[in-house]
């Protein structure tokens, strides 16, 4: 039986069953130590369904654990400055924000970023090199 935490991503056509399953065996990670980016990050991730859910602070495990006892987690993230490299990242970077809406505003871009990419929404074929007639099956 699916998870029903996951029902909306599972009915949205962009992510669906084949994408709940690659969240379910993905590892998310949240690497800053903000406390309200990583708690937000770290909430999005766990209730998107990943396999793990990696942090790089205790705030942010914590949050985690608060989603519910159904995801893994580990608290040994690298902090590292991580933005997706998207027009709303930057767009929210330069707005003139109170420095909570911003830190909201980044940690859920991020968390949409990296499940995108887990739930392989954002990939795009890859074409081979050759000609067409070299690539046919045998």
């Amino acid at each position: 039986m699916s998870d029903p935490r996951t029902l909306r991503q599972r009915l949205v056509a962009e992510i669906g069953e084949t994408g709940q399953a690659h969240l379910g065996r993905a590892t998310a990670v949240v690497p800053t130590k903000d406390r309200l980016e990583g708690e937000v990050e770290a909430r999005y991730l766990a209730g998107a369904g990943f396999g793990l859910v990696r942090t790089a602070s205790h705030a942010a495990t914590r949050a985690v654990v608060e989603c519910g006892p159904h995801v893994a987690f580990a608290t040994d993230a690298d902090e590292i400055s991580v933005s997706p490299p998207n027009d709303l990242v930057d767009a929210l970077a330069a707005a003139d924000l109170h420095p909570s809406a911003r830190a909201v505003a980044l940690a859920s871009a991020r968390a949409l970023h990296q499940i995108r990419i887990a739930a392989r929404v954002d990939l795009e074929p890859v074409s081979r090199p050759g000609r067409a007639s070299d690539r046919s099956a045998s």
